[in-house]
């Protein structure tokens, strides 16, 4: 998952100590921070809803800029999820780590007219010239360029067969280790081969 942790991103914190969290994430790693007037870096400590209010209603346990607190929630139902630090005054931004949700996989095409073939188009936002004869998934013909949709799958190939693994299981499918699997099918290969 190392390739999903972003570091030390700055999430703006703005009126009522209410900050937007990243489009991508998905988890929280390690403890929020800010810097201080005076450059110490100063944690902020997760609290639940309840815990919150209990903590702001005794002066020995409410935040302040030295100890600041933070929680999760939205300022509406189908909002995005926020971060609300407190105390809601002089803190105006925070960074975090977090593990970022991967991009959903998409294969983008054109398809020619006559063999019904397809093409893939490469990722990137890239420029493709839809050749005359052809129809992009879009419905753009040919002879035009239109621009990849297509975006790449984010594991590596050592991943996959523990994803493959892990959709299996989902479905109720369970498969020995890989070891015992490979060396099986090794052997098995073996004894064909004699």
């Amino acid at each position: 998952m190392s390739g999903f942790k972003v570091l030390n991103e700055a999430v703006a914190i703005g009126a009522g100590g209410i900050g937007n969290l990243p489009i991508k994430y998905y988890h929280m790693c390690g403890m929020p921070y800010y810097t201080d007037a005076e450059g110490i870096v100063r944690r902020l400590d997760l609290v639940s809803s309840l815990e919150h209010a209990e903590r702001e209603q005794d002066f020995l346990t409410k935040a302040t800029l030295i100890d600041p607190t933070y929680r999760f929630g939205t300022a509406s139902a189908t909002g995005d999820m926020d971060i609300y630090v407190s105390p809601t005054a002089g803190i105006t931004t925070i960074y975090i780590d977090y593990i970022r949700v991967p991009n959903v996989p998409y294969l983008d095409y054109y398809a020619d007219d006559t063999t019904a073939e397809y093409t893939w188009m490469a990722s990137g936002s890239v420029t493709v010239a839809v050749p005359s004869g052809s129809t992009a998934r879009d419905g753009t013909t040919g002879a035009a360029n239109v621009v990849s949709k297509t975006v790449d799958w984010e594991f590596d190939d050592e991943d996959l067969p523990l994803i493959c693994n892990l959709f299996l299981q989902q479905l109720g499918i369970q498969l020995p280790s890989p070891e015992l699997y490979e060396g099986g099918t090794l052997g098995e290969q073996k004894s064909d081969a004699q």
